[in-house]
């Protein structure tokens, strides 16, 4: 027992955990305290317009189409292309991140283990509808799957993810 125990104490003591929440979540929100607070609170002023303002357009955002190989047989070693149409809905391209989740299909048909690439915008065409673009490197064979997310993104959001908006493709 005292082997075992002498092996679990470095990796499971209240230490390693203060330290990891410490490095984790605490200095990184008093960081983001601190940039939010400067200048008068200028900054978390202008990210509350900027949620405003996402928010209420956000339920024009849509994904308007798609462009990609899909039906045809890929190499490992070549990248697979990938067009994404996305209607920003009065939105702007710095105010959203375009990527495309993909990986290896499981039995189920259902990507085993996602991986997210930002979509770079390529062209804009119209007022609102602009077209992403990207390549993903195959890396090895099997069933493949993707699909395309808009998320909306801000230097001050702490990730992509804080706002609870996403449209999917």
């Amino acid at each position: 027992m005292k082997r075992c125990l002498s092996t679990l104490v470095p990796v499971f003591n209240t230490n390693r955990m203060v330290e990891e929440y410490l490095k984790k979540c605490y200095l990184p929100s008093h960081h983001r305290f601190v940039a939010l607070s400067a200048d008068g609170s200028k900054p978390a002023a202008e990210l509350s317009k900027w949620r405003r303002r996402v928010l209420q357009g956000w339920n024009r955002v849509k994904v308007e189409g798609i462009e990609a190989p899909t039906g045809e047989m890929m190499k490992v070693g070549v990248e697979f292309p990938v067009k994404v149409r996305v209607n920003l809905g009065g939105l702007s391209p710095n105010d959203v991140e375009v990527q495309l989740c993909h990986g290896l299909l499981d039995s189920m048909g259902e990507i085993a283990t996602p991986q997210a690439l930002a979509l770079k915008p390529a062209s804009a065409n119209g007022d609102t509808t602009v077209l992403y673009a990207g390549s993903v490197p195959c890396r090895s064979s099997g069933q493949f799957g993707f699909s395309v997310r808009v998320l909306p993104k801000h230097a001050s959001l702490p990730n992509l993810f804080e706002p609870a908006l996403v449209t999917w493709g």
